[in-house]
């Protein structure tokens, strides 16, 4: 935002008991990607039990406060799809959220393979909406690419990430700085194919 990459708006530090007010309460729509720690295989899978990925319960409570709102767009770690037990609640409390507020849910998952990343980083992207609603067709994967953060004679980010063939010390640090996160590309090819799902498109 301090680079005008994206629109001002304010920032909640906490976002326990957050009472959305002001020009927030025009909102249409929550997109949380909540914390994974109590649902990755990597952490401690205490699903709701956990303080960290229970803010879920947040994202809700906020879409609740906000009288126009129609639609929210949830992503976390495919663990969620999982068989841990305690992991499955996190999504069943979801599901059965989405239902007592009349939302349909679609979901997809993706991992940086499928953009061009050699990594895994696999991710579910759910989104709840209104039964009526169909989501637009989202911009291109790589439409990011031309974007004012990718300053003019210089390679896009992307691209550098993925020098692919290279096994030397940097390559290794360039991958390591993807860290535990999900790249543009996974969510607007997760966008692409929800769109389609709320066409009435259903993918086997």
């Amino acid at each position: 935002m301090a680079e005008g990459a994206l629109p001002a708006c304010p920032i909640i530090e906490d976002v326990v008991g957050f009472q959305p007010e002001g020009q927030v309460l025009t909102a249409k729509a929550v997109t949380a990607g909540f914390p994974c720690q109590d649902i990755s295989q990597a952490g401690n899978q205490a699903g709701l039990h956990g303080h960290r990925s229970s803010l879920i319960k947040e994202a809700f409570k906020t879409y609740d406060c906000l009288p126009n709102a129609y639609m929210m767009l949830l992503e976390n770690v495919s663990a969620l799809l999982g068989m841990n037990k305690e992991c499955r609640k996190v999504l069943n409390y979801i599901l059965q959220a989405a239902k007592k507020r009349d939302l349909a849910v679609f979901w997809t998952t993706n991992q940086l393979t499928n953009v061009g990343l050699p990594a895994s980083r696999r991710r579910v992207f759910l989104l709840l909406c209104k039964n009526d609603f169909t989501l637009q067709q989202a911009p291109p994967i790589d439409h990011f690419a031309n974007l004012p953060w990718n300053a003019g004679n210089t390679t896009p980010m992307h691209k550098w990430l993925v020098r692919d063939n290279e096994k030397r010390d940097d390559h290794k640090s360039r991958m390591n700085s993807l860290g535990n996160v999900v790249v543009p590309q996974q969510a607007f090819l997760a966008l692409s194919v929800l769109a389609r799902m709320t066409q009435g498109e259903f993918f086997v």
